[in-house]
């Protein structure tokens, strides 16, 4: 993988804007330089790195479009859950590589002939009533298209997780997808036997025998 300096970064910036509106000049375009510097410029700008060795290079029109339409929807709906160290159901969605290792579950985003059976797109999708994304409500149906075609164009995406960066990866903390089954609040409702108590004539609910019961309990230590 090449990572590239501050300077390293600005010198191709400078040497690219320079080939352009050499080109512009030529062909009698000078007025639309100025009119697309921003653009040219924020496509080198917003990154200081370059795709990691084998992967395929982005266009430039992929990276527009995922720096406009894909990026700031994944940061609205997505990071609260799936970044830094809230990375639900060990997933992160702070890079092309954790996308494509996924989570507990597998991967987020298929490519290829299988792309539109991505998890990703089945989540937003609300197809499954198990697997529903984000939580607090469906995204509207352009939103949905947009993740749809993005995933369809390859899943282009400059973003490098940490570890791929060289700096050190953030630790997943959290329970694991079969550790959260055990927790209590998702475990299915029950019917349990009621604690017996030698004062009965303390309880008057069945909630009662389960708080007189551990009253009842001996206290170890202080």
């Amino acid at each position: 993988m090449v990572i590239l300096s501050k300077r390293q970064t600005s010198s191709i910036r400078a040497r690219h804007i320079t080939f352009y509106l050499i080109a512009l000049v030529m062909s009698g375009n000078v007025s639309g330089f100025f009119g697309s510097l921003a653009f040219q410029s924020s496509l080198y700008a917003f990154q200081e790195i370059v795709p990691p060795s084998g992967d395929a290079a982005i266009s430039a029109t992929d990276l527009e479009f995922f720096e406009s339409k894909i990026r700031p929807l994944l940061i609205e709906h997505c990071y609260e859950c799936h970044s830094g160290s809230e990375l639900n159901g060990g997933l992160s969605l702070e890079s092309r590589s954790g996308l494509l290792h996924g989570g507990d579950t597998g991967p987020a985003i298929a490519l290829g002939a299988n792309a539109s059976e991505s998890l990703l797109l089945k989540a937003i999708e609300y197809k499954s009533e198990h697997l529903q994304m984000p939580p607090s409500g469906r995204l509207t149906d352009q939103q949905i298209g947009l993740v749809r075609d993005w995933i369809a164009r390859g899943a282009p995406d400059p973003r490098v997780a940490p570890e791929e960066g060289g700096a050190r990866a953030k630790p997943v903390t959290g329970l694991s997808l079969e550790e959260g089954k055990q927790f209590w609040s998702f475990k299915p409702l029950g019917n349990p036997t009621l604690p017996q108590v030698n004062d009965i004539t303390w309880v008057q609910t069945p909630v009662d025998n389960f708080i007189r019961h551990k009253l009842n309990m001996p206290i170890n230590g202080p």
